[in-house]
Order: structure tokens, then sequence, then C-alpha cells
């Protein structure tokens, strides 16, 4: 394809068509491949449909695994303030002389 041509594909059917830029005449075509059969198309949407419902359900398996893990986090933040003696120290002053 040189600077002179444009590769497009038509909205309608689908078919790809390199056109000359400066006339806009159509150089060449090739249609769209198309299924041989209804079944072949059956068979195609039920596979989307198969992959779609594997990757949901894949995504949803780690979701939980996210929250188990997060629980998880946070349970052991919870043992180590009841282990360091519950934060009843407080905060440090910010004017306290140990800065200064």
């Amino acid at each position: 394809m040189t600077a002179k041509e444009l590769q497009v594909q038509c909205p309608c059917c689908g078919a790809h068509l390199r056109v000359d830029a400066r006339s806009g005449k159509v150089f060449a075509s090739s249609d769209k491949p198309r299924a041989k059969d209804l079944s072949e198309v059956v068979s195609r949407v039920q596979e989307r449909s198969s992959k779609a419902a594997d990757s949901f359900s894949a995504a949803l398996e780690a979701e939980r695994k996210r929250k188990q893990e997060l629980e998880d986090l946070f349970r052991k933040a919870q043992d180590k303030v009841k282990q360091d003696g519950g934060g009843e120290s407080g905060p440090d002053a910010p004017l306290d002389d140990r800065w200064r």
C-alpha cells in the first residue's frame, strides 16, 4: 500500500477496499469471510458465550481470593495492634520537646 492509497472497511458488508486517495476509485476489494452454514454460526456463538462465562467465573474467583487476602491482612494488622499494647500511648504531640 502506497501513500496515495487508503485501506478501508465497508460498514455495510464488511469488505476490505483499497481506494486511491486522489480520485476515490477502488483499486481492489476483498470480501469478508462468511460462515459456511448456520450450524457454524451457532457453534461460534456458543463458543463465544462459553468463553465469556469462563472469563467471568475466573474474574469472580480472583475477586474472592483477593477478598480473602485482604481479610487476612486486616486480621494480621489487628493482631499486631493487640500485641503492641493496643496503641494506648496515642500519637506523638507535634510540639513535644524531644524533637527540638
